[in-house]
């Protein structure tokens, strides 16, 4: 596979953009991360380091793998499945959906990713797709916020600020994300 030259930039501006307000690595709290990424390897490790990039800034660092096997992770671990033939009529107008509810896993629907693609490189879309939904995990819940990468649906002005690198999360996301990796248990009653 060819990977274009606005693509692989797109990769190495995210390094580069969002490491200079990265949380120092001996205050960040370790996340396991597997994910397949047969058939769209450049394109996915591209937005995994995007998606690093995002987490490191709040203090958190994905550690990545390969596909998951054997026991659950538990909720300190997360599976991600990339979907390539996803039926219309599965999740209608979403990207990815997680569940936090049951565990760890996430499913991306990566053909809509690439479709939804139109102005921003599906690295970069991608590398947000999967921190949103990473962030569900962490949160313990489907909400959104009114603002930043957990907003339930971007605009075009999101969009810029994703090829722009400076699309994060509000301080209300952080917030929850940060009692989760302290050892706070989900909470079942969350609104969705």
């Amino acid at each position: 596979m060819r990977v274009s030259a606005p693509v692989m930039m797109a990769a190495v501006m995210a390094t580069g953009a969002y490491a200079r307000d990265t949380v120092p690595p001996a205050e960040q709290r370790t996340l396991a991360v597997c994910m397949d990424s047969s058939g769209n390897f450049w394109p996915v490790l591209q937005a995994r380091a995007i998606a690093s990039q995002i987490f490191a800034r709040v203090g958190v660092r994905l550690d990545w793998h390969g596909p998951c096997g054997g026991p659950s992770l538990g909720w300190y671990g997360i599976s991600i499945r990339l979907s390539d033939r996803t039926p219309a009529d599965h999740h209608p107008g979403s990207l990815a959906y997680a569940m936090p509810y049951e565990g760890s896993r996430i499913v991306v629907f990566y053909d809509r990713v690439r479709a939804e693609a139109i102005n921003t490189p599906v690295p970069v879309l991608l590398g947000h797709v999967l921190a949103h939904e990473i962030a569900h995990l962490l949160e313990g819940m489907n909400r959104h916020s009114a603002s930043g990468i957990m907003k339930q649906q971007w605009d075009g002005r999101d969009y810029s600020d994703m090829c722009r690198f400076k699309f994060g999360f509000a301080a209300d996301d952080m917030a929850l994300m940060g009692l989760r990796l302290d050892g706070s248990p989900p909470s079942a009653g969350a609104e969705q």
